[in-house]
């Protein structure tokens, strides 16, 4: 019996590894200068359909932020603060303590982190479970 729970346990903590891995690098792959680090993931009370992951992200200046959308809702907090550009737009200013929602499917990013200093934030996303974190907005 004991054998047996040391190897549940062994194969979650590998599972979880894996995880956080498919997590960080579905925004870290693209650009080594945006840090992604899974916090938490468990499932939605009441809910065999949906999980919440919690994660800390860092874009360092010149990181960027893919066009994305999300299956599922994403709330961020904002840490610290900074100042990032769309091109053809005005620069877009994260202020420490700022919060932002996006609803499920709402496409968003396609930023660059610009400035001296990199933007860090908490962010939380209910989504559906076993699929991607992040879905690629199509080229417009």
């Amino acid at each position: 019996m004991k054998a047996m729970m040391r190897l549940m346990k062994s194969t979650l903590a590998i599972g979880a590894a894996f995880a956080a891995a498919v997590i960080m690098s579905s925004v870290s792959a693209a650009d080594e200068l945006t840090q992604r680090q899974l916090l938490k993931r468990v499932d939605l009370t009441g809910s065999g359909q949906t999980e919440v992951i919690v994660t800390q992200i860092e874009i360092a200046p010149g990181g960027k932020v893919p066009r994305h959308s999300r299956n599922g809702d994403e709330f961020i907090y904002v840490l610290k603060g900074g100042t990032a550009s769309v091109p053809g737009r005005p620069p877009i200013s994260f202020k420490e303590g700022q919060t932002i929602h996006f609803p499920r499917g709402k496409v968003h990013g396609g930023f660059t982190v610009t400035g001296t200093t990199a933007i860090k934030a908490i962010t939380t996303h209910i989504v559906d479970k076993g699929k991607p974190l992040m879905v690629p907005a199509q080229k417009t």
